[in-house]
């Protein structure tokens, strides 16, 4: 009895072992970077993306929070006027704790400005001073927190326009 074996063409083995050479390639270089990336990085095995989005850097402990992003509020008016707010403030990075809870709290936080703007009418925001309403929110935003307070709030925009 005769057997018979197929052989692939040449073509194709060759084809076959670019391919493998190629897959094998990647793989290297995939583990390569991976070992780079987690061994000869500063700061170890820290992750990369260590401020929370919405933080800009000023200088190593010099950062600003801005995640909280533009307000957008009516007033109690009738009809009413539309007040714009941005909102930042510094803070810790090297507190990673605290900066968590920053940004699980951004909700929170644009809502009670929200509430805070729309509970006044447009002529009452005119009377109220800026730095009593950034006392009023600042108030607020440290009732929301456990874990650190903010000390200050700067304010990028503050428009009421009727």
């Amino acid at each position: 009895m005769k057997r018979t074996q197929d052989r692939e063409s040449p073509g194709m083995l060759i084809l076959y072992r670019i391919l493998l050479a190629a897959v094998l390639l990647l793989g290297i270089v995939i583990l390569c970077g991976t070992l780079y990336g987690l061994f000869f990085r500063p700061g170890g095995s820290v992750p990369a993306q260590t401020s929370p989005a919405g933080a800009e850097s000023g200088g190593p402990d010099d950062r600003v929070f801005t995640g909280i992003g533009r307000i957008r509020a009516v007033t109690a008016d009738s009809p009413p006027a539309a007040v714009i707010l941005s909102v930042s403030f510094p803070y810790d990075p090297g507190d990673r704790v605290f900066t968590e809870e920053l940004v699980s709290r951004l909700g929170d936080f644009r809502s009670q400005a929200v509430s805070y703007l729309e509970s006044f009418s447009a002529g009452e925001l005119r009377l109220k001073t800026e730095p009593v309403i950034k006392e009023e929110l600042l108030g607020r935003y440290n009732a929301l927190l456990r874990l650190g307070k903010i000390d200050v709030l700067y304010f990028n925009d503050f428009m009421i326009i009727e």
